[in-house]
């Protein structure tokens, strides 16, 4: 699976053809199913986790949806092997990352962060990023070696607030 074609279809609705037609094709096939259904949807066997909002949620926080339906894609989440009990992403990650991309490298490929949290002894540092109007947080392992999962998500008014996406 491409991610860079995947994060082109943040904000369309879970029933457009061209979402629905996409993860087809890629093997996923789950989709949220209540309509309060908050935590992310995830296929731990393809490593992915998807964020749905209720269109309304969607125009309060983000603007308008790219197509109607109940559930509209803000975000997905790509997981390196064994992260979140997931079996790791096998396609290619968005934005010329990889998880053997280093925090350095990673800033080369995506410029300055936006902001930065430090790693501990546990956990390695995470940064956030904007690329092309896309808010992209990257979770490195410690020491900042290797990434362990990426987030891409349409920013919300109020992460633009916060300059994280302007």
């Amino acid at each position: 699976m491409d991610g860079n074609q995947l994060v082109e279809l943040l904000g369309h609705a879970s029933v457009d053809p061209v979402l629905d037609d996409f993860l087809s094709r890629n093997g996923v096939t789950v989709r949220p199913k209540r309509e309060d259904d908050v935590d992310p949807v995830g296929d731990a066997k393809k490593g992915l986790a998807f964020e749905y909002r209720d269109p309304d949620g969607f125009r309060k926080a983000i603007g308008e949806p790219r197509s109607e339906g109940k559930f509209v894609l803000r975000g997905v989440d790509f997981y390196g092997d064994k992260v979140e009990g997931n079996t790791g992403f096998s396609g290619t990650l968005p934005f010329g990352l990889s998880f053997t991309t280093t925090e350095a490298e990673a800033a080369s490929l995506l410029g300055a962060p936006r902001k930065q949290l430090a790693g501990d002894k546990k956990d390695g540092p995470q940064n956030t990023y904007c690329v092309d109007d896309r808010l992209v947080v990257v979770n490195f392992a410690v020491g900042g070696a290797s990434v362990r999962w990426v987030r891409v998500a349409l920013p919300t008014k109020f992460n633009r607030q916060q300059g994280l996406c302007p």
